[in-house]
Parts: structure tokens; sequence; C-alpha cells
């Protein structure tokens, strides 16, 4: 999936437990607005005589600092990470292959898979971690502009505008002609919208939206996708039947996961729509959400102040974990 200054990955985990806490987990204001202000305390120097005597209260100052300021978001299976306005990346979550130790920055980008994450750095250079069994970590040789990770895959465009993958076979038949913006990689298979804003697919979803671009973004799941046109609505589709159609409205960005979808209207607020209870059927109010990301069955919306807001399954602490 691709990530909107965030990266929105896609779906595999298993069903959460009965237990699962689905409230919203906030490392932030939940409506979106600024952070609480650090918090200071001082002791005023003061003076005092005794038969002469001078003595002094020295004035102490105690800071709370801050917490991380965030600018991207991209969500796997059961983990999710975030890059932050230093270039670090914070992941949380399932950490059954080292997929929330992600590589120190400082980085320009970031994106995750079902278990695997990588990194782009400003030289175009791509470094991946977690899970390598189907070779998501065997990075090629080239220097790209854009990254998003799938499934057990990696998708990016080069510096010359053409498109690459690597990892499972189901992304292996991308094309190998053409100019290419960006590139969204799922579960089965990927999208991407070249030069003209048009779109093509391979693996799953292999066919297109049937509505008319042109398109600004593309975000696929695990056999569906969904694309923003340049007149800020929004069409799904999927492998087989009829996908589900996300509610009215202008939208800002897009996050597709397994089998539901988030997108930021141009209001502000976050809805969506699909099949993943209890993440479906969710609209956070207010204007102050930047870009949302979907993973499996949990969802992360990423305020304009920087903070983050998860909600959904927490069998893995992939929303209580958040930062």
């Amino acid at each position: 999936m691709t990530r909107t200054l965030l990266t929105l990955l896609l779906a595999c985990a298993p069903e959460a437990s009965e237990d699962d806490d689905s409230t919203p987990a906030t490392g932030g204001n939940p409506t979106g607005g600024a952070t609480t202000s650090p918090t200071t305390s001082s002791t005023t120097g003061a003076t005092s005589s005794t038969t002469g005597a001078t003595s002094s209260t020295t004035s102490t100052t105690t800071t709370t600092p801050p917490g991380p300021t965030f600018t991207a978001v991209s969500l796997g299976c059961d983990f999710g990470c975030a890059l932050d306005d230093t270039g670090e990346i914070t992941c949380w979550g399932r950490d059954a292959y080292g997929e929330t130790d992600p590589p120190d920055g400082p980085w320009a980008d970031m994106t995750v898979g079902c278990e695997h994450g990588c990194a782009l750095d400003d030289t175009g250079a791509v470094t991946c971690w977690g899970r390598d069994g189907s070779g998501q970590l065997d990075v090629p040789d080239a220097t790209f502009q854009q990254i998003d990770a799938g499934g057990w895959a990696t998708c990016g465009v080069l510096d010359d505008d053409s498109v690459q993958c690597w990892g499972s076979n189901h992304q292996a038949a991308y094309p190998t002609d053409g100019a290419w913006h960006s590139v969204s990689a799922g579960l089965y298979g990927a999208c991407a919208i070249d030069a003209a804003s048009e779109i093509t697919c391979w693996g799953e979803p292999r066919n297109t939206p049937e509505a008319d671009g042109p398109w600004a973004e593309v975000d696929v799941g695990n056999d569906w996708a969904c694309a923003r046109a340049e007149d800020a609505t929004v069409a799904c589709w999927q492998y087989a039947g009829d996908a589900d159609q996300p509610p009215d409205g202008a939208y800002a960005s897009l996050g597709v996961g397994r089998e539901h979808a988030c997108a930021v209207k141009e209001t502000g607020e976050v809805s969506c729509w699909g099949d993943a209870e209890p993440v479906t059927g969710q609209t956070l109010p207010g204007d102050g959400w930047a870009a949302v990301a979907s993973g499996s069955d949990f969802t992360c919306a990423l305020g304009t102040d920087g903070a983050l807001t998860c909600w959904g399954a927490n069998n893995h602490e992939q929303c209580s974990g958040a930062p």
C-alpha cells in the first residue's frame, strides 16, 4: 500500500483474540489538536536573615520533554512503524522476525510489509529489515525515488522512472517499460500510476478501476485496491466481485488494509469502510488529521500535530503500543 507521507500496508494477520482492546490508543490529542506544551516548574530564590547570616534557596527548573513529532506512518500485519521529524523510525507491535527493530537513520521515507520494513535515504538507497523468507531483504542495487512494501515484497520507482519489485513472486510481473511516478504493493499484487496518471496493475487485483481518472494516488490491500482521482473522489475494485466503496466525500489521502480501508477527507475527518470490525464504520471527527494507514485489522491516523491515534485489533499491542 502506498503512503501519503505515510505508507500504508496490508494484511494477513490472524483474527484478533476476544480480549483485544479496540479502543483508540492515542499517542497525542485524539482530535488532532496541539500536543501539551512542556511543563515547567520552578522554585523562586528566597533570602532570609537570622543574626546577620544569609541563606538562599537555589532556583530549579524541571522540564518534561515533548513526545516525538511524526511525519509518516505505515502498518503491516500486526506491527507498525512511524518516521519522525529527525529522520528516525520507531516501530511497535508483534516482533517475530525483528520487524520492530529498524536501522538507525536519518531516513527520508519508510514503508512496511506484512513482516518486514524498508527505508529510503536521501541518496535513493534502500535498506530493509525483518523477515526474509521470500527475499524481502534482497534490495536491488539501484537508486529509488519512492518505495512501497506489501505482503512479502517491496516495489519502487527508480531514478529513471522505471518500476522494480523484489521479494515474493506475486509482484514479479511488474512492467518493464514506461515511465511511472508512484507504485503500491499489496499482498498478492501491485499497482502503479504512470506519467499520464493512468493505473496499471499486476498480480491481484490485475484489473483496474472502472471509473475514469486521471489518478493521483493508488493503494493496494489484499486482493483489492482503492484509488483517489485528481478530483478527490475515490473508487475501489477487487480481483473478483464488487468491492466496498467509501462514503461520499472529497478525499485527500488513502490507507488500504487487508479487507478494509480508511481515508482522510478534505475536511480533515477520517472515514473507514470494508470488512474489519471494529475498524470499519469508524469516523474520527474534526479537521486535525493529516494522513491515515491501515494494517490487517487495525488503523492509525496521523494528526497535524504529529501525534498518532490507533484503533482496531490489539492482540499484539499494535494499537496500545503505538508511541
